[in-house]
């Protein structure tokens, strides 16, 4: 059923819309032996548009799939307009009309369909006594409304929209997260997305009886310890690098709460002084089943920045040559270090033992 309401998803906002971008450019196409300027304008137009829409909807993301939806179903009132108005009351009305049809299609039936079934969902939840069978359902049925049509995933994925992820249904453990941080916080719970950044994955953190305990259903484990999760994306991935979690106004890091770490101090200075208040990230190749992918710490679009040492410290897992399994064997067994998002004019790596040892690096960037 999930991936049904994928589908349409992609249907309404994908095929429609560009379906009628089709009809315009072919209606404004200049028929055989007419040269006008404004004809040929016009169909011009249209495909520079088309592509404008195409690049803000699908390649940036830059606005909400429905005001993007809605552009189509705006200019097609104008061929309407063009070809066949001859009223200013006709206009109107075909215009009333098409807003009309775009806000009930692209917008109401949607976003009231699911906002009701959320909301059918937290009643259904809350109806439920015993703390620990609340947050099981909440898990199972994060997994059961995430969808998997891998064909338009890339389309339809929500990433970090929840109002998307209740309308498409497409997402993976980050979506999920999402979703299950925003619903148990509903139900008064302390939870927490929790992200392991270097190896591609995300789950969550509840608090029960003082206690954060781990859900995450796409890999069965509902409520296990912070050890029994560390264990096993050891054997998945070959080790964890770093543990964070994220909140609405920052990040706590949390690697030495899953694995045994190494203390990264990283010094940073302009001119043989301590640049102070500098952005500093940790950036290396994920390559996962094939994929290639920029990972970074810690992640989510945050940032650690120097003290008025020029210092930044991060606690890193066991991470070097040969310690990945089969399926991150490309992946860099190092970070490389970016200061205001570039990376430092001598490439600076980090990589960890994991066995407790603090480790001073440090770069400046007037080196040539």
């Amino acid at each position: 059923m999930v991936n049904i309401n994928m589908m349409f998803y992609f249907f309404a906002y994908y095929v429609t819309p560009a379906a009628i971008f089709i009809w315009l450019a072919e209606f404004a196409l200049p028929e055989k032996g007419d040269f006008s300027k404004r004809r040929w304008g016009l169909f011009v137009g249209i495909l520079v548009v088309l592509i404008f829409w195409r690049d803000i909807t699908i390649v940036f993301k830059v606005l909400p799939d429905y005001l993007t939806a809605a552009i189509p179903f705006v200019l097609i009132l104008a061929a309407v307009y063009l070809r066949k108005s001859t009223s200013v009351i006709k206009t109107r009305k075909l215009f009333v009309l098409g807003l009309t049809l775009t806000f009930v299609v692209s917008i109401f039936l949607p976003y009231v369909g699911a906002f009701a079934g959320y909301n059918g969902i937290i009643d259904q939840a809350s109806s439920i006594a015993d703390q620990e069978q609340q947050v099981t359902f909440v898990s199972n049925t994060a997994l059961t409304i995430t969808g998997n049509a891998w064909v338009i995933q890339g389309l339809v994925r929500a990433y970090d929209d929840f109002s998307k992820f209740l309308l498409s249904g497409g997402g993976a453990c980050g979506e999920t997260s999402i979703w299950e941080v925003e619903t148990l916080k509903k139900l008064g719970f302390n939870a927490r997305k929790v992200g392991l950044p270097g190896e591609d994955h995300s789950f969550v953190e509840v608090k029960l009886n003082g206690t954060w305990k781990i859900i995450d259903p796409g890999y069965g484990m509902f409520l296990v310890s912070r050890m029994e999760r560390s264990e096993r994306r050891v054997q998945e991935a070959g080790t964890i690098s770093y543990v964070v979690a994220y909140m609405e106004n920052g990040f706590v890091e949390l690697t030495s709460e899953y694995v045994k770490t190494d203390t990264i101090v990283v010094r940073i200075t302009q001119d043989g002084e301590p640049l102070v208040g500098a952005s500093v990230t940790f950036v290396h190749t994920l390559v996962t089943d094939g994929f290639s992918r920029r990972s970074e710490l810690p992640g989510n679009g945050f940032s650690f920045h120097t003290d008025i040492n020029g210092t930044v410290t991060a606690h890193i897992g066991l991470l070097g040559e040969n310690v990945y399994n089969n399926s991150f064997v490309e992946t860099d067994p190092y970070y490389l270090v970016y200061v205001n998002g570039e990376p430092t004019p001598t490439p600076l790596r980090v990589t960890s033992t994991g066995r407790g040892i603090v480790k001073v690096v440090e770069t400046d960037l007037a080196e040539v």
